[in-house]
C-alpha cells in the first residue's frame, strides 16, 4: 500500500480528533509522555505513520479508515494477486473437467 495513502488517512484522523494537540493528547494517554513533537513530525511528513499510533487515533475518533485500507490488501491478495484472468481460466478448466466427469458417470450408470 502506498505510504501517501496511509499518511492522508492519518492526517484526516488528526483533523477529526481536533488537530495536532488533540492527537498528541491521544498519543500521550496511550503511550505516555508528551507526544506533540512526534505527531507534528508525522503530519509534516518527517516521520512515517506508526501503526500503533494510527490505531490509537482510530480508537479515539471511532472511525477505522487505516484498518479498513489494510484489510483491503487481503481482499486483493485473495483474488490471486490481481491476475483475475488467470483465476477465471483456472476456474473454467476445473468446472469443465467436473462437468465432463459427471457426463461420463451418468453414461456409465445407464449402461449397467
Amino acid at each position: 500500500m502506498n505510504d501517501a495513502v496511509i499518511k492522508a488517512l492519518f492526517d484526516a484522523l488528526v483533523r477529526k480528533a481536533g488537530g495536532v494537540d488533540a492527537a498528541a493528547a491521544v498519543f500521550g494517554a496511550r503511550f505516555g509522555a508528551d507526544q506533540k513533537g512526534t505527531v507534528s513530525k508525522i503530519v509534516a511528513g518527517q516521520l512515517r505513520v506508526p501503526l500503533i499510533g494510527a490505531v490509537a487515533l482510530e480508537d479515539a475518533v471511532g472511525e477505522y479508515p487505516i484498518t479498513l485500507a489494510l484489510g483491503e490488501r487481503l481482499n486483493h491478495r485473495a483474488v490471486g494477486g490481481g491476475d483475475l484472468a488467470e483465476l477465471a481460466a483456472q476456474s473454467l478448466e476445473t468446472v469443465a473437467c467436473a462437468h465432463a466427469q459427471m457426463i461420463r458417470a451418468g453414461q456409465h450408470a445407464r449402461v449397467r
